[in-house]
């Protein structure tokens, strides 16, 4: 059944983020199609391009997602305490598990991301985000 209107806003975008990343899973960047989407999700054109302006965008709100799960996988040394090595050790193993649950969409889009611009864009901005919340990590603990 294909629906418009019997999720929240908030639950359709989260239902296309999941059906996106499965289809990435599943077929890769080439099979990452509006419809392949919609399929997934059971929701209408309409109900996805309410909520996106197509995949460029889709695939930005994977890479925030991703932001936002390696920042809380970092915990509390990212949150400016100080890390021990227990910390430290325990929050580089959850940032490691993070990418590794990720692993088939990252490489996706690692692998978009050599030929297409926006997603370039965004890949380069996750990680320069996270290195420079790394380095300042740890210049605070070395002082």
């Amino acid at each position: 059944m294909v629906t418009d209107s019997a999720a929240s806003v908030p639950d359709q975008r989260t239902a296309i983020l999941d059906a996106a990343a499965a289809v990435i899973t599943e077929h890769g960047m080439g099979g990452l199609t509006v419809t392949a989407v919609m399929g997934h999700a059971k929701i209408s054109r309409t109900a996805f391009y309410r909520r996106f302006d197509g995949i460029p965008e889709v695939v930005s709100g994977l890479l925030e997602r991703l932001r936002v799960e390696l920042v809380q996988a970092a915990g509390d040394w990212f949150r400016d305490e100080i890390g021990s090595p227990e910390i430290i050790h325990g929050n580089l193993l959850a940032v490691a598990r993070t990418f590794h649950r990720h692993g088939a969409v990252l490489e996706a889009i690692v692998m978009a991301a050599g030929s297409d611009p926006r997603v370039r864009d965004d890949w380069d901005n996750l990680i320069e985000a996270f290195r420079i919340r790394t380095e300042a990590a740890i210049e605070r603990d070395q002082a």
